[in-house]
């Protein structure tokens, strides 16, 4: 059995472009699970096998045809907040109860943002419509 000694006694095969190289020319690839060398991690090399890099470069559809857009959906089910104390702006799931600020952890100073009709709306029903 031979002893290796440095690490320039090992040579490993880039995924990318498939050339063999010493350990120490070798990365790890963006996605982290296969080496290649330094030269296809500078610049973009078209690779040999399938991975993620060759899956990205087919076209993708933004909103596929019958199903509803994602922001659209998500915004009517959001509350936007706002922190007296240190100014900060969020927004929370409305099942989500909040009772301080994410970014402060201030419990007093935190309301409710929105348009004045949609406040106005919020006080009279809290008053009752005695008119």
């Amino acid at each position: 059995m031979r002893h290796i000694e440095r690490n320039t006694d090992v040579k490993i095969k880039c995924f990318k472009c498939g050339t063999q190289f010493t350990m120490d020319q070798m990365r790890m690839d963006p996605n982290g699970k296969n080496l290649i060398c330094r030269n296809c991690l500078e610049r973009k090399v078209p690779s040999r096998g399938l991975d993620d890099d060759s899956l990205s470069s087919r076209p993708f559809k933004a909103n596929p045809q019958g199903l509803p857009k994602s922001s659209d959906a998500k915004s009517s089910d959001k509350i936007q907040y706002f922190c007296k104390a240190c100014k900060y702006n969020f927004t929370r799931a409305a099942h989500i109860p909040v009772n301080s600020c994410p970014y402060c952890s201030n419990t007093g100073g935190i309301v409710k943002k929105g348009s004045s009709k949609s406040i106005v709306r919020e006080v009279e029903d809290m008053m009752g419509d005695d008119e």
